[in-house]
This record gives C-alpha cells, sequence and structure tokens, in this order.
C-alpha cells in the first residue's frame, strides 16, 4: 500500500535579518495553493543580508513574521508584511524532517475498502486518470 510522506517541523527558532536601506532581504518565500502548507524559503540569496546570517536555510517553513502567524494567509499579504518591516524582520521558522513511519502507526493500519459502480454514458465517464508509468 503506497504511503504519503509525513513530516513535523524541528528545530524551531526565530531568525532575525537586517539589511540596509538600499539592500533587499535576500530570501524568496514560497506558498502553496494547499491552505494547510506554511510558507517555505525557497531561496536564499549568497551574499545578500539572509545569506550572511546563515540562520535561515532553504526549505524552512516560515510560521511568523514579527510574531505575526501567517499560516493560512495569502501570499502576497505575507509579502506586505515583510515589506513593512522597514530594515529588520524576524521570521519564526523550522526545519522540516521526515517522521519515521513504525509499524503501530494508528493511520497506517486504517484501510477500507470501497466498491463502486460506473456508469458510462455516450461522453465517457466524465473524468480522465493521468500519471506516470506503474
Amino acid at each position: 500500500m503506497p504511503t504519503c510522506p509525513d513530516t513535523k517541523l524541528v528545530n524551531m527558532r526565530n531568525v532575525t535579518v537586517t539589511k540596509e536601506p538600499e539592500e533587499c532581504f535576500g530570501f524568496v518565500i514560497h506558498s502553496s495553493l494547499r491552505a494547510e502548507d506554511t510558507f517555505k524559503i525557497g531561496q536564499v540569496v549568497a551574499d545578500s543580508p539572509a545569506g550572511r546570517c546563515t540562520d535561515l536555510m532553504e526549505g524552512d517553513s516560515v510560521l511568523t513574521v514579527n510574531g505575526t502567524p501567517i499560516t493560512g494567509l495569502q501570499h502576497r499579504t505575507v509579502v506586505e508584511l515583510i515589506k513593512k518591516c522597514g530594515v529588520s524582520v524576524i521570521l519564526g521558522v523550522g526545519t522540516p524532517q521526515l517522521v519515521e513511519e513504525d509499524e503501530d502507526s494508528e493511520w497506517r493500519n486504517q484501510t477500507e475498502e470501497i466498491k463502486i459502480t460506473l456508469e458510462r454514458d455516450e461522453r465517457g465517464f466524465g473524468f480522465s486518470i493521468r500519471g506516470g508509468k506503474a
């Protein structure tokens, strides 16, 4: 049975990035269309304020901006929060780590078989399946 990898956040910390007024902070923040996902650091620019602070890593999940929780906010709202910080921003971040599965994992042992009947009309079944090779 295929399983979905699960992650937890470790190394929770506040990272302060301070820049000169004419500089950019030097990090790129990515978001997902899935509301349950956090924002992630997609890139840390070398020789930038973020790159020089050494505490911010690509792939870190960003949970707060200057103490404001950002989970569930729109991307542009988070960018505006960062821009309003002036020359210093404090990012609450954590590093995602894969959770090891064990044989007794509660969710792993919960399976259910569901039988369905599909009816086809002149246009087909009403859906398509795309994917890679098995």
